[in-house]
């Protein structure tokens, strides 16, 4: 839950995973749990998740655009954007919150069988290939193996997150935001551009390519136009349709 709090998606994935392993660690030492009961308590996340720092509602009206798609423009301009003090920090939802967080794991502990007996032990774990950290030949195979990329771009992350924090961006958290925050510690996580992308690979399967490359694509096209060369770009393009349809292929 506590996991949950901070992403809904962290703790619905680590939870079933620390349910699994902290089974699997009590059968090797010969104690006995009731596996049911560690199962759901990996799944308590959802209970609280919406009352974190990913609950989409409250991120979304940290900031008037979010806040206009939800309530319609003039509603928006009356009531104003929210910032997270007002909803995920405010007092009623952290009493609400704590005492979920609270009074759950009692209830599961109260549901725990009285007789050891009957307790359901967890399955035999399946061994999966571990991620290996490969060291690649010649300037490319460098460049994919070692850190320096990922910590480069992850410096870039981190040098629009920090005074966007101590501007007090902390309370207009946001997805985007958010999104920034996991990719930075994912970069600086992962040891190298090719076990970040084996690692979202293993996660994410056929997926992982567009997960990972679109937030780039976008920071890019980002750069460019907050620099002027999209405007730039565009000022210089043919006004006739049949060289427009060339610059634009050139362009892309």
């Amino acid at each position: 839950m506590c996991l949950a709090l901070l992403n809904w998606g962290l703790g619905l994935i680590a939870g079933a995973l620390l349910a699994r392993e902290v089974g699997i660690a009590m059968q090797r030492r010969g104690t006995s749990v009731h596996y049911p009961i560690l199962a759901a308590a990996g799944y308590t996340g959802l209970c609280v998740w919406h009352g974190g720092f990913s609950g989409s509602a409250p991120l979304k009206v940290t900031d008037l655009e979010g806040l206009t798609a939800i309530l319609g423009a003039d509603l928006a301009e009356k009531v104003g954007v929210l910032p997270l003090t007002s909803t995920i920090l405010s007092p009623r939802n952290l009493i609400a919150t704590g005492l979920v967080v609270t009074i759950v794991p009692i209830m599961l502990w109260l549901m725990v069988p009285k007789n050891p007996e009957s307790y359901i032990p967890a399955p035999r774990a399946v061994p999966r290939p571990d991620i290996t950290k490969d060291t690649g030949n010649g300037f490319a195979g460098q460049l994919e193996s070692r850190p320096w990329l990922t910590i480069a771009l992850a410096l870039l992350c981190v040098a629009w997150l920090l005074p966007w924090a101590l501007d007090g961006g902390l309370l207009r958290l946001n997805p985007n935001s958010m999104n920034v925050i996991f990719l930075s510690m994912g970069l600086l996580l992962s040891g190298g551009p090719l076990q970040y992308m084996r690692h979202a690979e293993k996660a994410a399967g056929a997926c992982a390519g567009i997960i990972v490359q679109f937030p780039l694509y976008g920071g890019i096209l980002g750069v460019l136009a907050a620099g002027g060369v999209v405007g730039l770009m565009s000022s210089a393009m043919p006004e006739s349709v049949g060289l427009l349809s060339i610059s634009t292929f050139a362009s892309a």
